[in-house]
């Protein structure tokens, strides 16, 4: 995974290089290259004084968070500690990075903003926060890319040529999808997902937390959801284990987020502007969680979470419990996750078990479908199943 972030930074350096203007990504709708340049604060700070910056950071009431996000971001790559101020006024302050949504173009909508980058100031104005944020990312885009060092970084120039930018996305949902059941991801590593959507304004982050081979999020309901059906035998997808150290003391792959873990990320995406979409994969592709409850499925036999089998792999809608399991399952991730949507899959379902499958049958036939029929599975949950389409809907209702 670290490897996998750090080609972010090199293929961002390399962009940034190509070409005769700067480059900022993505592509805004305008960009204007002006001359002189912007200098931020100098090459690094003097030893034995206060690394304090002369250049502040200005920003309104509504700004403040972003505000504090660049000087915390500033601080780690230049050493220097810069100063936030309140200002309510939307005019350019020599000396001075501006936030601010006084006299912001309301046709730039909810995640537009402008840049002014001048030869002794910043002006970063928008609508909006995520506007304002997005002009941040901007802004460091513009500076040498050691701004995004975890370390101070000496004997760099912190300057940004100046420039005008007015830009707005052209895509309302901006994603990026992150399988943490086959290859698990740290805490921490998905947090450096974050800030590398952050960085190239990416706003949401489907999050693929449950599948046949692992089920990733905590359900204090149904602990053993994550006490079996977290850990498989082995790393499989011919990687070698030694690429991973996400293993158990008893040599088991995988791993799983608490709650606490949760919503520490869900906070840290939302200070970046980036919405959470968990997936809690169903009626298919549900070996994990039918490893730790197999009275919920449609198989007598064991689940194997190092093997696929489509076949085997399904919930039992006609089994007693198995409904008010996925709605106490689901309860617990609505109240982790704050955003419009959670995704519930529905894909590869061979759904023919259900015919075969005693409590199924009786409930077909409750419902008066004849199990026998060639339309009985297509009646009673294709793919996507019919049941689970009514389980979203349900529970999107409850969320309204």
């Amino acid at each position: 995974m670290k490897v996998f972030v750090a080609s972010f930074a090199l293929g961002f350096v390399a962009c940034r290089s190509l070409g005769a203007g700067p480059a900022i990504i993505p592509l805004p709708q305008q960009l204007q290259v002006r001359s002189g340049t912007f200098t931020l604060c100098p090459a690094q700070p003097v030893a034995g004084a206060p690394a304090q910056a002369s250049t502040k950071i200005l920003a309104d009431a509504p700004s403040q968070q972003t505000a504090q996000y660049l000087a915390a971001l500033l601080f780690k790559s230049t050493g220097f500690q810069f100063q936030i101020l309140p200002n309510s006024g939307g005019s350019v302050v020599e000396g001075a990075v501006l936030l601010t949504t006084a006299n912001a173009n309301a046709n730039l909508g909810a995640e537009g903003y402008e840049l002014t980058v001048g030869p002794d100031s910043v002006v970063i104005r928008a609508p909006a926060q995520s506007g304002v944020f997005y002009g941040v990312q901007s802004l460091l885009q513009l500076l040498p890319p050691e701004v995004f060092a975890p370390q101070p970084a000496h004997g760099v120039q912190w300057t940004a040529p100046c420039v005008y930018v007015y830009d707005q996305p052209r895509f309302a949902w901006r994603g990026w999808m992150l399988d943490v059941v086959r290859h698990f991801f740290s805490k921490q590593e998905v947090k450096l997902l974050l800030d590398a959507m952050a960085l190239h304004k990416l706003n949401t982050l489907h999050w693929h937390l449950v599948d046949d081979q692992g089920w990733r999020i905590q359900i204090l309901k149904y602990p053993l959801l994550t006490q079996v059906g977290a850990w498989r035998n082995g790393i499989d997808f011919g990687l070698n284990p030694r690429a991973s150290s996400a293993f158990n003391a008893s040599g088991q792959y995988g791993g799983f987020y608490t709650q606490d873990d949760v919503r520490d990320i869900v906070a840290y995406a939302q200070q970046r502007h980036i919405a959470i979409v968990p997936e809690i994969e169903m009626p298919g592709h549900s070996t994990a969680g039918l490893a730790a409850y197999p009275q919920f499925g449609c198989y007598n036999g064991s689940f194997n979470m190092d093997t696929i089998n489509y076949h085997i792999d399904v919930y039992s809608p006609g089994t007693t419990g198995t409904f008010q399991f996925l709605e106490d399952i689901l309860s617990e991730v609505l109240g982790l996750f704050p955003g419009q949507y959670i995704h519930c899959g529905g894909d590869e379902v061979v759904s023919s078990i259900w015919t075969t499958n005693a409590p199924d049958v009786a409930q077909m036939q409750a419902l008066g479908i004849n199990p026998a029929s060639t339309t009985a599975v297509a009646q009673y949950g294709n793919v996507p199943p019919i049941v689970e389409i009514e389980m979203v809907l349900n529970f999107h209702f409850r969320r309204s």
